[in-house]
């Protein structure tokens, strides 16, 4: 009989404003949903949107793909609805895809530290929050919920904890001290690439730049335009993403007003991700100066769309430089960053079409990486099984 792994996200399909979070969960489910029953529990619309999706049943199990998912209006995102769900279903582990989520994470750990089944092993996957930028964001609240959980919720829960990354695990070791179970696995990722046929790339006029994230300050959107911004290249630029921040963006859209002559920035809103790579592939490059990040999907997405990639030394893309796929540079200085941009376009086409040729190869070569597959499922086992005999061996 199969496992059956209760996750716990504020977002999910047939969502897409959410980002990386929905498609590292679409990806996992792709790739072991044979091997693991998921019952997915989220929100039932979009991120930032007023009103629910249209056909789902709530108070009931929706099948959607290998998995099944339970669509919550916002007045059911309570402890006591938790409370009953974990009495109503049958799991032997509950997976959480934040640590700070108030309706995600902290609730539903309230209600299964005070349930029957709290013994139950718990996987906490922070996704890049324990990075010092992200902890900035909301300070206080963040403190104080690291306190509870560090000095009182730990003890009731049986924890485990999932990092993306070894510079993610050393982020999560330095703000809740040294813990017994720790995995470092991979997010599951796209299996999709551009034809390797590429075109061909023309004579460089005008330099097309895009970036695909959240409109959020951990994005760096701000910085990524001052940057564009001090080319003396005739630039078109485009922002996709969901607005996050409000004020944030508009301080973004008020940068991108003050442009000289030439560079043109433009705001153009969330696009669905069966979307994605075909938008990417009409463009020359793609930057993304983000503060952190504990996998980045749409950094590998526009590598298998063939686009070279520029971004911050705070991915865990450290190979783009050396597999001649792009450049890592660190933040302290936005001139590198238009330096690198100017550089790329006085390239000529033969050099630019290698360039694209490699970023390909490099995203292909990082989707048919076993250890992906293998590290996570390592981690399911471990946690599942050593769990379960636990348990057994208190009964």
């Amino acid at each position: 009989m199969k496992p059956s792994i209760l996750l716990f996200i504020q977002c999910y399909l047939p969502g897409y404003k959410f980002g990386g979070p929905v498609q590292t969960v679409v990806n996992m489910v792709n790739a072991i949903g044979d091997r693991y029953n998921f019952y997915i529990v989220t929100s039932d619309r979009d991120f930032g949107d007023e009103h629910p999706y249209p056909a789902i049943r709530y108070h009931e199990w929706n099948r959607v793909g290998k998995a099944f998912v339970r669509y919550l209006a916002p007045e059911e995102r309570t402890v006591e609805t938790y409370k009953k769900l974990f009495m109503e279903t049958e799991f032997d582990l509950v997976y959480c895809h934040s640590f700070f989520d108030p309706r995600f994470t902290i609730f539903p750990l309230f209600a299964l530290a005070f349930s029957e089944k709290k013994k139950t092993p718990v996987l906490l996957a922070p996704r890049g929050e324990f990075a010092s930028g992200a902890l900035a964001h909301k300070a206080l609240k963040k403190k104080i919920y690291l306190i509870l959980f560090k000095y009182v919720l730990i003890h009731f829960l049986n924890c485990s904890f999932h990092c993306s990354s070894e510079d993610e695990q050393r982020d999560l070791m330095k703000r809740l001290g040294k813990q017994k179970r720790v995995f470092t696995a991979l997010d599951f990722n796209t299996q999709e690439h551009a034809n390797e046929s590429l075109p061909g790339v023309p004579e460089p006029e005008t330099l097309k730049i895009v970036l695909l994230a959240r409109i959020d300050i951990q994005k760096n959107i701000d910085y990524a335009i001052k940057a564009v911004g001090m080319l003396k290249i005739p630039v078109v630029f485009d922002i996709f993403g969901t607005r996050h921040d409000e004020q944030y963006a508009r301080e973004c859209l008020e940068l991108a007003g003050k442009m000289p002559s030439g560079i043109h920035v433009a705001f153009k809103g969330p696009i669905p991700h069966h979307e994605v790579m075909r938008t990417l592939q009409k463009y020359d490059l793609f930057f993304l100066p983000s503060k952190n990040e504990n996998f980045c999907h749409v950094i590998h997405e526009a590598l298998l769309s063939g686009l070279p990639v520029l971004t911050s030394d705070r991915t865990p893309w450290h190979e783009l430089e050396s597999r001649n796929a792009g450049w890592e540079i660190p933040l302290d200085d936005p001139a590198l960053f238009a330096e690198k941009l100017e550089a790329f376009h006085s390239l000529p086409p033969e050099q630019r079409s290698r360039m694209r040729h490699a970023a390909l190869q490099y995203g292909i070569d990082v989707s048919n990486d076993p250890r992906t597959f293998q590290d996570n499922v390592r981690m399911f086992e471990s946690v599942i099984l050593h769990d379960s005999r636990q348990l057994q061996g208190k009964e």
